[in-house]
């Protein structure tokens, strides 16, 4: 499956080094602390994902692209 590139960039982003960690088990839950910008999710995204965050400005963001944002909304985000 493709690789989905970050919507923004993070301080501390694993996306780049993304490909040097372990991939997950087939059908396994990812859990990934200090999501940011979900750097390591975003390189499996056909598996279940938990994004733990404790910047409150992320969380809202998160929350929001999960469970509210339509297409058009993400479309909508500048480059």
């Amino acid at each position: 499956m493709k690789r989905i590139h970050p919507l923004f960039k993070s301080f501390g982003s694993k996306f780049s080094t993304a490909k040097h960690f372990p991939k997950p088990f087939s059908g396994s839950t990812i859990y990934e602390p200090f999501a940011g910008s979900a750097g390591y999710s975003l390189n499996y995204p056909d598996h279940n994902v938990v994004l733990w965050e404790i910047n409150p400005l992320l969380q809202e963001l998160w929350r929001w692209l999960i469970n509210e944002a339509r297409s058009v909304d993400v479309i909508d985000i500048p480059l």
